[in-house]
């Protein structure tokens, strides 16, 4: 795809599919954080994010589709 990096529009956000997460009612959102401990000596903690971003151009008819090979 190439376009004019001018050109405008927005960022729209697509749901996680998580069942942790819609349980939490967190299927809305920019981002998604998820964290979890694993029990040791030491504990870990690990600290995740989701996201999924859509971008859409304002002036779609300024976007080209090229094709080579």
């Amino acid at each position: 795809v190439l376009g004019n990096t001018a050109l405008q529009g927005i960022v729209a956000y697509g749901g996680i599919q998580d069942p942790e997460l819609i349980r939490m009612g967190l299927t809305k959102a920019e981002l998604a954080p998820k964290n979890y401990i694993v029990p040791g000596d030491p504990a870990i903690e690990y600290v995740q994010t989701h996201s999924a971003p859509q971008p859409i151009p304002a002036r779609i008819n300024r976007f080209v589709t090229v094709r080579i090979g």
